[in-house]
């Protein structure tokens, strides 16, 4: 008789179980939570292993008027000490801080049209590994202190805070590896150079409607640090379709490039679409003379996926124009993928850069101790 997926152990049922439910994002909690309940109902082991998992996830989002603010009652979430995924859009907690400590096994926190939260509370979540802040306000009186915290999403939030007060810092995010930053470049922004540094992958917001050039100074303000090249190594720029219908500029440094692109057109009339891919392969060696690698949505992968002629026509001169320019295309995030409360992941984009930083710390590796061999002989 062949072995089934029942004769594997608990521990690994387990993580069969995590990879079909897949990793959480809002505009897939639906078709999450559809999977868990069906998952529940395979058997009494398989059901005990999904079961639970129903409640690791609270998606909370307001159904009424942007004016009503509405709030979460601590009660009606009974387990909140196994939740491990907090998204709450347009939703307040009832009493601030004491709600959100409530949640003390939160590892995945997203706040989305929210105000009057104050960043450093949010360090007070001791599991906390993931934090996404858009479409928001909030207040800073001190640094943020995160020791877990991995990846970190802001985009489109005002803020208030003491002069000259930086919030995310090196030291009190020690283990950041992942920023993304949707924010109007500023004298001074809110993380400082060190945690920059720091950090593997930085994802950047491309404004065409702004004079400034995409550049370290811009991203994290003026002052003596790493070199521009350094920086745009690890750099991934998102760009909207719509953005390309203003024939921008040369943005001579870019290498990295993630186009989005409407799901609403994709699904109801593609020829806005199709225009703007078609502007863009026509004006990529101009635009972005030092391109590496391009980053397309699946719905793009024209080998994968049928589309009106006009626009595969267009995603084929696309990708003809990055052939010419020696650009990697790679189709990988989903629609919508840009919308407040995700957190622009880029896999391939971050296992690169992962890949890249081993590489050169291995080198340096070898170098000093080829170094320290030839000051032995001598």
């Amino acid at each position: 008789m062949p072995p089934s997926l029942l004769s594997l152990p608990d521990e690994l049922l387990d993580l069969v179980v995590d990879q079909a439910l897949g990793e959480f994002a809002p505009r897939l909690y639906k078709a999450r939570q559809d999977t868990c309940r069906t998952l529940s109902l395979v058997n009494k082991r398989v059901g005990a292993i999904a079961q639970p998992k129903l409640v690791e996830v609270v998606h909370a989002f307001m159904f009424s008027q942007p004016g009503f603010r509405a709030r979460l009652k601590l009660e009606q979430v009974p387990r909140r000490n196994r939740v491990r995924v907090l998204c709450l859009e347009g939703v307040g907690l009832n009493g601030s801080v004491d709600g959100f400590l409530s949640f003390a096994a939160v590892r995945d926190l997203r706040l989305t049209v929210f105000r009057e939260v104050r960043l450093e509370d949010l360090g007070q979540l001791p599991e906390l590994r993931a934090l996404v802040l858009s479409n928001g306000s909030f207040s800073i009186n001190k640094p943020l202190v995160a020791p877990k915290l991995e990846r970190l999403a802001i985009s489109s939030c005002a803020f208030n805070r003491l002069v000259d007060m930086q919030a995310l810092t090196a030291k009190g995010c020690p283990s950041l590896r992942h920023l993304y930053a949707d924010m109007l470049p500023k004298p001074r922004p809110l993380w400082t150079r060190d945690l920059v540094a720091q950090v593997d992958t930085l994802g950047v917001e491309l404004y065409y409607d702004y004079s400034q050039r995409p550049s370290w100074t811009s991203i994290v303000g003026p002052g003596n640090g790493p070199e521009d090249e350094a920086f745009f190594d690890k750099a991934l720029f998102d760009l909207y379709s719509s953005e390309v219908d203003n024939l921008p500029d040369s943005k001579r440094d870019v290498k990295h490039l993630r186009l989005h692109v409407s799901g609403t057109l994709i699904r109801v009339d593609s020829t806005p679409i199709a225009a703007q891919l078609a502007v863009l392969a026509g004006h990529l060696s101009t635009a972005y003379p030092a391109l590496e690698t391009l980053y397309l949505p699946l719905v793009l992968d024209t080998s994968r996926v049928m589309h009106q002629r006009k626009l595969v026509d267009a995603v084929e001169k696309l990708v003809a124009a990055c052939a010419r320019q020696h650009v990697e295309v790679v189709h990988e995030h989903g629609l919508d993928a840009d919308v407040f409360g995700e957190d622009r992941a880029a896999p391939h984009f971050e296992a690169r850069c992962r890949r890249i930083k081993a590489e050169r710390a291995a080198a340096a590796t070898t170098t000093s101790a080829r170094l320290s061999g030839a000051r032995a002989v001598h």
